[in-house]
């Protein structure tokens, strides 16, 4: 396809960039439907940028029932029909268009690799004390099951799974085989067991892991009924159990060593990381780097980098720099910064995650008992500072106050102007958090027009009219100040609040810091961040918002605890008709718009760069939580 006259050839190279990430965020909902060519020409060449299979649909695969079960085949004792993100034939990966850039050298030895990684944060190899998740995608932890291309639920440590006909348990077996690092011996069912109740708050009150309060509302204690067989008593089912919880594509548990722990005790296990996965750790130093190398033989598949260093680099533009200097080989990047690389002949890839960015209204505690408990819940305290955006459950028209506040806010937002200045037009507005508009059940009545003077008007119906000084109420902000992508966001949201009248004063700490005040459901200051639905996105038919209500109490809470967001998410989690998810979560939307406590900002591609003189290839599986995984499957340029 010749160029069309009058178009520069770095036009032409930045617009298949651009496309190219639009379709790495799209990448989460993908599946083989269609093929889209993108071609990019300089002179007379025609190389070919991408091909990627796309559509927008979500997918529902339903599991039959079998009698006899088959090995390394999802065995379900009835029919259930189970939600998954539609998989893309393979996580789309932008080819480098032609540059007159020289791409650096590697400066790691042969056979290994550096990322300059961002923040590492602490490696305990222990649940209870908030081992990692992020050791699930870089190849030290495994779980029960993955995505492929053509299978949500593919499995992986589990061989197969059956879920009790009145819903009241999951049984589950394992391959055998499976040893762990270290020399600690053969992966059973009771170690599975054992790291499942060590990470559930409903088995261990003390476990603080990022999924501590969301297994309490779900499970009880796991039981291992032979070597390789486990059962969950379940206190309810959710639908998400195989392709979410228990899936790499989510944001699952460690499979950690019994005998290690048993053997030297909790302390050597919060120094050592003791799994199964293709890597073993040697070094896990927060605040400066994580080392990994491969083991000689994997029961699933040996890597090919011998060692990887993650370095802690939280400085985005040192980042760049090593990049450009050959001394990473691979980083996680801003927008901005990934179009810039990809120009100069680096590779852009991930598993088609995007970050949801939306901003929750923290303080609206309107829960009065503890949805697993029953027991009353102390609300005392938290109303006492008559915050504009949070309303007084026992005050209605504080109720409605808040609203409108919380409405204006939402229309002082111009995020197109926002995903076109901040975010190259890769990016696309987000409305309301956790309901996107690339889906097809999307519609458009929950979009939210940008009109400051309606939202001033807004706010003068609120009572909160400027002062002499222009300035309406006062308001902090919390942008994370070891994530580039939310910091940055918040400082953009204030601004557009402070044109109509908001003193927003942005709060820059980290999120460490942070955290506990989420955890004890104490936050009432609005953050600029990702909940559960919004870290990568969701099909429209799954449970959602739970994080929005009591249910994960001793876990992580999006700020809020809400009567309704409850009663949805008990009726979707276990409804086996799509089509009656689908129409109750309609009726969540339509609250949530009119609600408007979670103001949408955009949804950013979240992915990262490589030099292809040291990565030659990475097939990614496609995920929800990580912008990467699987990095056995990395074919290494030298």
């Amino acid at each position: 396809m010749p160029l069309p006259k009058g178009r520069g050839c770095i036009f032409v190279q930045e617009e298949a960039i651009l496309t190219k990430l639009k379709f790495l965020k799209a990448g989460l909902i993908a599946s083989a439907a269609g093929a889209l060519a993108l071609a990019a020409a300089c002179g007379d060449s025609e190389p070919v940028i991408q091909t990627v299979v796309v559509t927008q649909a979500p997918v529902i695969q339903t599991v039959i029932v079998t009698q006899a079960p088959v090995v390394q085949t999802v065995v379900v004792k009835e029919t259930v029909e189970v939600p998954v993100a539609a998989a893309p034939t393979q996580a789309p990966t932008a080819t480098p268009v032609p540059s007159t850039f020289d791409l650096p050298a590697p400066k790691t030895p042969a056979g290994n690799l550096t990322w300059a990684w961002g923040v590492i944060g602490p490696g305990p190899g222990l649940n209870s004390a908030q081992s990692p998740e992020i050791a699930l995608s870089w190849g030290i932890t495994e779980l029960f099951f993955r995505q492929s291309a053509t299978n949500p639920v593919e499995p992986w440590l589990a061989t197969e799974w059956t879920l009790a006909p009145d819903l009241s348990k999951v049984t589950i077996k394992f391959r055998d085989g499976v040893q762990f690092h270290k020399g600690f011996g053969e992966m059973t069912a009771a170690d599975v067991a054992w790291s499942l109740n060590d990470t559930n708050a409903a088995v261990t009150p003390t476990s603080i892991h990022g999924q501590a309060g969301d297994y309490a509302p779900l499970f009880k204690a796991a039981v291992a009924i032979d070597k390789n067989t486990m059962e969950i008593p379940l206190t309810a089912y959710d639908v998400r159990f195989a392709s979410y919880f228990m899936n790499q594509a989510g944001d699952g548990f460690g499979i950690f060593s019994k005998k290690a722990f048993d053997e030297k005790g909790a302390d050597y296990m919060k120094a050592n990381i003791i799994a199964t996965g293709p890597y073993e750790v040697t070094q896990w130093t927060q605040q400066d780097r994580v080392v990994v190398k491969a083991l000689a033989t994997h029961w699933d598949k040996a890597a090919q980098a011998k060692e990887i260093r993650m370095l802690h680099v939280p400085e985005a533009q040192s980042r760049v720099a090593m990049m450009l200097t050959g001394e990473a080989d691979l980083a996680p990047l801003a927008t901005k910064d990934l179009i810039d690389l990809a120009k100069k002949g680096y590779i852009v890839s991930g598993t088609g995650r995007s970050f949801h960015l939306s901003v929750p209204m923290a303080g609206n505690y309107w829960e009065t008992t503890h949805a697993v408990t029953g027991a009353a819940l102390d609300l005392s305290g938290l109303f006492n500072n008559n915050l504009p955006w949070q309303g007084n459950p026992t005050n209605q028209a504080d109720l409605d106050q808040a609203k409108l506040v919380r409405n204006a806010l939402a229309r002082a937002l111009d995020r197109d102007t926002i995903v076109k200045q901040s975010y190259a037009s890769v990016a696309t507005p987000l409305y309301i958090g956790s309901f996107f508009p690339s889906d097809p059940n999307w519609n458009d009545k929950w979009k939210v027009p940008y009109d400051p003077t309606a939202a001033a008007k807004m706010l003068d119906d609120a009572g909160y009219k400027a002062a002499a000084n222009g300035i309406r109420f006062s308001m902090p902000l919390f942008g994370q100040s070891d994530n580039q992508l939310f910091s940055e966001a918040s400082e953009i949201v204030a601004g557009e609040w402070r044109k109509i009248g908001i003193d927003v004063q942005v709060l820059h700490y980290a999120y460490a810091v942070f955290r506990p005040t989420a955890v004890r459901r104490s936050n009432t200051t609005p953050v600029v961040m990702t909940c559960r639905q919004n870290n990568g996105g969701a099909p429209w038919d799954w449970p959602r918002l739970e994080e929005y209500t009591s249910l994960t109490r001793g876990g992580f809470g999006c700020h809020m605890e809400l009567p309704f967001a409850l009663e949805t998410y008990r009726l979707v989690s276990k409804e086996p008709d799509p089509k009656k998810r689908i129409e109750a979560n309609n009726k969540l939307a339509d609250y949530w718009y009119d609600q408007m406590l979670e103001i949408g900002i955009a949804s950013v591609p979240d992915a990262v760069a490589y030099n292809p003189k040291a990565i030659k290839s990475w097939n990614m599986r496609p995920g929800i939580f990580f912008n990467v995984n699987s990095p056995e499957n990395i074919v290494l340029a030298r």
